[in-house]
């Protein structure tokens, strides 16, 4: 339909329901894999990760990785600095101190068994709670982290604290200077898209690509969540659902110079 192949995708497993068919499936076609490592359980585990809590499935996990041995990315804690996961630090029962240990724990765990991996370190554009806590106080390091990536969308109008419409630009720059001025590393946009709610959403999707290619040169890779998610009563539309965002997208991708 973009007339392209896309380099990469991102899976979403939970870390007891690991299926890395899957990831064989993608690698098998040509794409790269990052693997989204979600750590769900009842609690606020932030702390459990580096007493051992996960060790079996991480072992399986590092096992089906060395039986393939082809590379992928983990991305495990998505979106820590919220409050929406149990495993963000404002989630209750976790501190924000708990979250280096945890992610230095994961990273040690693959590189002590010489897996052929590559680490994401994920923040939401914004912390949960209207926190003001800066991205560098939850860095774990730069020895830990091969990209950091972002995630980032216009959600306009798809709840009471979203009524109002923004550019990609506008969401994500506040974001990628706390970044680039605590690193050198990478940087992804970890998920995008935009809604249709209230504004237009292939001149969103073509300013999107003009933005990154010439606001943003850090930006190594860019992941677009392709699907529209029902929450409630409304369907947030983040899939390309009408010709003219096709085209947008099509036209935008052009723009984009390959670094």
């Amino acid at each position: 339909m973009l007339d392209t192949k896309l380099d990469h995708v991102l899976l979403f497993q939970k870390i007891g329901e690991i299926d890395y068919s899957k990831v064989r499936d993608q690698l098998d076609d040509g794409r790269a894999v990052i693997l989204n490592l979600e750590f769900e359980d009842s609690f606020a585990n932030l702390a459990a990760i580096p007493e051992g809590h996960y060790d079996e499935e991480l072992d399986s996990l590092a096992r089906a990785i060395e039986a393939d041995n082809r590379e992928i990315w983990l991305r495990p804690l998505h979106e820590f600095n919220g409050n929406w996961y149990n495993w963000g630090v404002l989630y209750p029962g976790n501190n924000k101190s708990d979250f280096a240990p945890a992610w230095r724990y994961l990273v040690t765990f693959f590189m002590n068994r010489d897996v052929p991996v590559k680490f994401q370190l994920n923040y939401n554009r914004f912390n949960g709670e209207n926190d003001t806590t800066p991205f560098s106080e939850v860095y774990p390091g730069d020895e830990y982290v091969d990209m950091v990536v972002i995630t980032t969308y216009n959600r306009a109008y798809t709840d009471e604290w979203h009524q109002y419409w923004r550019t990609f630009s506008e969401e994500f720059q506040d974001a990628y200077d706390q970044v680039t001025s605590l690193t050198n590393k990478p940087i992804g946009v970890a998920e995008m898209s935009s809604t249709s709610n209230g504004g237009n959403k292939p001149e969103w999707i073509e300013e999107a690509f003009r933005s990154l290619d010439d606001d943003f040169p850090q930006v190594e890779q860019v992941t677009w969540f392709f699907y529209n998610r029902p929450v409630g009563d409304l369907t947030w539309d983040w899939d390309l659902n009408t010709d003219e965002e096709i085209e947008a997208f099509k036209h935008g991708l052009s723009l984009i110079e390959v670094r």
